[in-house]
């Protein structure tokens, strides 16, 4: 047992109002993942938060995912005119796979986002 090496981050630009997903993660039973979240907003003014959202999956051949997230978190544009990155750390475990969504909670502004993960637990 032991943190797994941080992997390469995955990025979502100029994120809008549509829902846009990371890579999936699966968990071997016992694992924890540790996700962070880095948000940025340009915008001088910004008004749309950023909506982070966390789905889970059961199965590897349909990849049927919940339609209704197992965790929601949200970045306040008041906090992302601080012109500072954002960053929402948070820990995902007893779920088989899951895949976190990203969205601008309106049309005005969009977030440059990105995810970087590792596990930790049991290894099979």
């Amino acid at each position: 047992m032991g943190w797994t090496t941080l992997p390469t981050s995955q990025t979502k630009a100029a994120q809008d109002d549509t829902e846009a997903y990371f890579d999936a993660v699966a968990l071997n039973p016992g694992e924890i993942s540790h996700v962070r979240i880095t948000g940025d907003n340009n915008d001088a003014t910004p008004s749309d938060d950023l909506e982070v959202k966390v789905y889970a999956c059961l199965e590897d051949s349909t990849e049927e995912w919940d339609t209704i997230p197992f965790m929601t978190f949200v970045i306040a544009a008041a906090d992302a005119a601080q012109n500072v990155d954002q960053l929402l750390s948070f820990q995902v475990s007893g779920v088989y796979k899951y895949r976190v969504g990203v969205a601008s909670s309106g049309a005005t502004d969009t977030w440059d986002v990105e995810l970087d993960h590792r596990e930790d637990g049991v290894n099979a």
